[in-house]
């Protein structure tokens, strides 16, 4: 029972470094992309 309670945090833990992630990238393209706007 522990282990698939510890498998499905291990998963949403990836997913949520992955949603992170995809936040920073985002951002970064956009702070980049207002630079050269400028």
């Amino acid at each position: 029972m522990s282990k698939i309670i510890k498998e499905v945090v291990d998963k949403n833990v990836i997913e949520g470094t992955r949603y992170f992630i995809s936040l920073v990238e985002l951002g970064s393209y956009t702070a980049v992309k207002n630079l050269y706007s400028v």
